[in-house]
């Protein structure tokens, strides 16, 4: 990726997190669009690349919360990181089981994320976790899916018409 796309997608990160701020308590169902991105860019570009981009991510995501940023931006890390990890060992070229696993993940995610950073402790936790988190990963899971389906018809559309340019160019 160029260096305006990396500037782009943090700019899209930010303008999200802008329009749909995440404030206390436990944010309510929606889609988290900063896991999301996370996980694609660990699922295309290998755990490297989505360790830190899912360190940057999620650093960018708490920027102003002083407290949670740091716990932000190693759970972006850890997921990027297992993403990348991941994609060569499982078999995620049928959408089932690429939602499986980006269900998984996205529930870790917020398994760790609601203590950790959102603080939460005892109380109504088992609401909280089927009436909140449960649908939150099922959300998360199924767009990223449908998002990385895109992504792929896309890349496969530009791969193709890189290829038949070129047999056009190379003809005499």
């Amino acid at each position: 990726m160029s260096a305006v796309r990396w500037v782009l997608l943090f700019l899209a990160v930010i303008v999200y997190r802008t329009w749909f701020p995440e404030t206390p308590p436990f944010p309510e169902i929606r889609f988290d669009f900063d896991l999301a991105v996370i996980i694609l860019l660990g699922l295309y570009r290998g755990e490297r690349v989505g360790a830190a981009a899912g360190w940057g991510i999620g650093f960018i995501a708490y920027a102003t919360d002083a407290d949670h940023f740091m716990w932000s931006s190693l759970l972006g890390a850890l997921v990027g990181w297992v993403v990348g990890r991941w994609r060569d060992r499982l078999f995620l070229e049928q959408l089932l089981s690429r939602w499986i696993v980006f269900a998984i993940v996205a529930l870790s995610y917020r398994l760790l994320h609601w203590p950790l950073i959102m603080g939460i402790g005892g109380g109504p936790w088992m609401d909280t976790l089927l009436y909140k988190v449960l649908p939150t990963t099922l959300i998360d899971a199924t767009v990223t899916v449908l998002l990385s389906y895109i992504w792929e018809r896309i890349e496969r559309a530009s791969d193709s018409e890189t290829r038949t340019a070129g047999a056009t160019v190379s003809k005499p």
